[in-house]
């Protein structure tokens, strides 16, 4: 299986034997491991994939939310069919870096709907039983399709204090491809220009062509997002090469992070062709706002949690969303492309774990503990199992995964490759 192969492939670039695996990682088959001293928290999860690249569907165990009662002074009920909900919109303070420096944060809010907008398979816990545990995006568009949202409790019994039928919903979008460009906790990217000079021939205009005008607006708009994000992710690496410069990394990992922003170009010039084909019309990155870029002096605290989360978790992850599209491709040139892209970003989620390997290497008494706590995050992540918007994506005839499916193919790559990695890792100090 997939899974099976990137997680050998990640402890074999880490030095760490199959056998160490054996006793402190998960299995495939979705069994806990017995935890090791430095690993500190422990998931009950199951998961199953429909192929060795991804999972259209995945399970985790999820706690009920807190017991919570629904106040009696709310007078109105919804007269919009959605709405932002007020402050505060959450009880849960998120972790910072020790250095004060926020966790890296992609496209995410909140929306509150009526119950009657609040229908799905699978409602919420009592009180709030007519509420769905996820729902559509009520602002629709392709942009919609990609997020994964979840019932989100606590907003939900504060907006009932006011809107007595209000139903709650978290979302976030996932970073796409690439090593995402994190500034002051916020991802940024360039706006798209008119321009031909970023781009490539690919050899699909003949199948954009043969889609529905409305299709091929929202493949060119999605594909705007793929190749925005892959652009800045030159600028991640870039600034990644600069904190291993700051703390004395060896050769190799300089060598390998620079070739990873040269890939990032070529990755960033096939998605801007991909919009131009199903845009008719060129396009490419604006100017990238660099401000506050490289503005920090890194710690290897820094180095390590970054990595672990931006290369580890998430390019293990889109690496194996982009083996899935490539199976879904209805182009042989489209499927090269991906194909590619996917490599690199095994090659690219390869090298940050050599990266993270080094740091705790370098100063385990500094960096075990944010590999610690890292490792708690991701099994809330996994535990609270966030979906994407359900339906059908209309993508699909291009082979784009939709929300849903991505965020299953997520939750694999984290509970059979990113935490067995880590477990083994750790269980090395």
């Amino acid at each position: 299986m997939r899974a099976n192969h990137l997680r050998n492939r990640y402890l074999a670039a880490m030095g760490i034997t199959t056998t160490v695996l054996s006793s402190s990682c998960h299995t495939e088959g979705g069994t806990t491991p017995e935890v090791t001293a430095t690993a500190t928290a422990t998931a009950d999860i199951a998961m199953t994939s429909t192929s060795d690249a991804t999972a259209t569907a995945a399970t985790a165990s999820v706690s009920a939310p807190p017991s919570v009662t629904v106040s009696s002074t709310a007078v109105a009920s919804a007269s919009v069919s959605s709405w932002a909900p007020t402050e505060p919109t959450s009880t849960v303070t998120r972790p910072t870096l020790p250095t004060g420096r926020p966790l890296p944060t992609c496209p995410a809010g909140k929306f509150c709907v009526a119950e009657v907008n609040a229908a799905g398979s699978a409602q919420a816990a009592p009180p709030f039983g007519k509420c769905a545990q996820s729902v559509q995006d009520p602002e629709g568009g392709p942009m919609g399709e990609r997020k994964e949202i979840r019932f989100d409790a606590a907003t939900t019994k504060h907006e009932r204090g006011k809107i007595a039928d209000a139903c709650c919903y978290s979302w976030f979008i996932p970073c796409p491809g690439g090593r995402p460009l994190v500034v002051d906790g916020a991802v940024r990217t360039a706006p798209v220009a008119r321009r031909e000079d970023w781009s490539m021939p690919v050899g699909v205009q003949s199948f954009f062509a043969s889609l529905p005008d409305d299709t091929r607006s929202e493949l060119a708009e999605h594909y705007k997002v793929e190749a925005s994000y892959e652009h800045a992710s030159i600028a991640s690496f870039a600034r990644v090469s600069l904190s291993l410069l700051a703390q004395g990394a060896p050769a190799d990992l300089v060598e390998e992070t620079h070739r990873a922003a040269l890939d990032e170009v070529k990755h960033a010039r096939a998605m801007f062709a991909l919009a131009s084909a199903a845009a008719g019309a060129p396009i490419g990155p604006a100017l990238l706002d660099t401000t506050g870029v490289a503005s920090a002096v890194p710690t290897i605290e820094d180095i390590a949690r970054e990595a672990f989360f931006e290369g580890c978790a998430g390019e293990a992850a889109a690496a194996l969303v982009l083996r899935e599209e490539a199976t879904s491709a209805p182009s042989v040139a489209l499927c090269e492309i991906l194909s590619r892209m996917a490599e690199d970003e095994e090659r690219h989620a390869e090298l940050a774990w050599r990266t993270v390997a080094w740091a705790l290497s370098k100063d385990t008494a500094r960096v075990l503990p944010i590999l610690s706590k890292a490792r708690e995050e991701i099994v809330r992540e996994v535990e609270s199992g966030a979906t994407g918007a359900p339906g059908h994506s209309t993508l699909h005839v291009a082979g784009v995964t939709s929300a849903q499916e991505r965020a299953a193919v997520r939750r694999v790559a984290l509970h059979q490759i990113v935490l067995p990695c880590l477990d083994a890792l750790l269980s090395t100090v």
